[in-house]
């Protein structure tokens, strides 16, 4: 995979790759859910370019979150402890999502270029195959990688 960046080449091995997966799948819903190449290659690149971006984005708000601040996001009602307010716990968790979709807005400049070009080859050929649903497999796939490495 680095040596493809390195070579300037990434582009034409991801384009590859995910044409193939297209391709193969029967619809949009199954692209990049096995554990083939094309997934493998994905994962590798979101583990090696985006870590990085994701230590990065979430290392204040973590530490906002566990060092500076005793706020509890908890919202489940059985969970809660005799000293919480469910209120105060859902208002604290809804300035958080706003602090953590804030945070990701105002890093876009940052998203490493790797996976900028990764999402672009992956939307291209998803487009041209399925093209009421490139967004779609898109956020799905981006949202998994992301979630799972």
């Amino acid at each position: 995979m680095t040596i493809f960046d390195a070579k300037h080449l990434l582009h034409q091995l991801l384009l590859n790759m995910f044409a193939k997966e297209v391709e193969m799948a029967d619809c949009y819903q199954t692209i990049l859910r096995g554990s083939g190449l094309p997934t493998k290659i994905m994962s590798f690149c979101f583990k090696l370019y985006g870590s990085h971006y994701l230590y990065n984005l979430f290392a204040p708000i973590l530490a906002k979150m566990f060092i500076a601040d005793l706020r509890s996001y908890e919202v489940d009602p059985s969970r809660i402890e005799q000293h919480e307010q469910l209120d105060e716990n859902r208002k604290n968790l809804r300035l958080l999502t706003q602090d953590v979709y804030q945070a990701i807005i105002d890093s876009s400049s940052q998203f490493p270029l790797q996976l900028r070009i990764l999402c672009s080859c992956l939307y291209q050929v998803v487009q041209q195959r399925f093209p009421q649903h490139p967004l779609q497999v898109e956020i799905s796939s981006f949202k998994n990688q992301f979630l799972f490495f």
